[in-house]
């Protein structure tokens, strides 16, 4: 007896033999893809930002780089918490991306205004350091010690 399963694409519904991965498989071609992706999203996303919307970017090179590393580093990341909780590593992924990263970046709130528990995050959540690094290249002229080179600020 063979097993499908099925993909629904809006109104198409797919039916493919199941295929057994591992989790582990299953990480290593999307970190695979993950590796080439950032490439064109970034890319992307300077010529929208810079090109069509007209912001004022003053290092283009550096912040292109910048952008295709982040979205590597945290596409990874999150393949890896998916990879390692499963299905509930959306709701994971989601908590620890999204919904404990914005309050510690410091973009909206001055860390220092929320309670220590933000202070722990703020150490490893990424969003705080890409938050970081962007405002060094865009407003601080690319300085390292701005916020390219630690957390921040």
């Amino acid at each position: 007896m063979r097993h499908y399963t099925h993909n629904d694409m809006g109104p198409l519904r797919l039916h493919r033999p199941l295929i057994r991965a591992t989790r582990v498989k299953t990480l290593a071609i999307s970190s695979t893809r993950m590796a080439g992706l950032p490439l064109p999203m970034g890319t992307l996303v300077m010529v929208g930002a810079v090109g069509v919307m007209g912001m004022d970017a003053s290092h283009p090179p550096l912040l292109w780089l910048y952008s295709v590393c982040t979205i590597t580093v945290s596409g990874d990341g999150a393949l890896t918490l998916l990879a390692a909780f499963g299905t509930p590593g959306m709701l994971v992924v989601t908590l620890v991306f999204i919904g404990m990263a914005v309050p510690t970046a410091g973009a909206t709130t001055p860390l220092e205004a929320l309670p220590g528990f933000y202070h722990f995050l703020a150490e490893f959540e990424p969003l705080r350091q890409i938050t970081g690094g962007i405002r060094s290249i865009l407003y601080y002229d690319a300085q390292a010690d701005a916020g390219l080179t630690g957390p921040g600020s």
